[in-house]
């Protein structure tokens, strides 16, 4: 079974670094985004299995962000 890619998007580093240790077992490949709008081209270009987002993140918040990549079929 191919571990998930898992995107994951919050503008507090430190959060960020410890939600991808407690993943890592899981992941497969992961990016980290600090805006919201480096988490849309992040996930334009990469299409993750999952994305995991802040919802407050500044520039675009984390629900307008997740919202304008629409899950893929694969």
């Amino acid at each position: 079974m191919s571990r998930a890619r898992i995107l994951m998007a919050d503008d507090h580093r430190t959060v960020a670094e410890g939600l991808r240790s407690l993943l890592e077992l899981l992941l497969n490949s992961s990016r980290l985004s600090k805006t919201g709008r480096q988490l849309v081209e992040a996930a334009q270009r990469l299409r993750p299995d999952v994305i995991v987002a802040d919802i407050t993140m500044p520039l675009l918040n984390g629900l307008d962000a997740v919202e304008t990549n629409p899950p893929h079929r694969v």
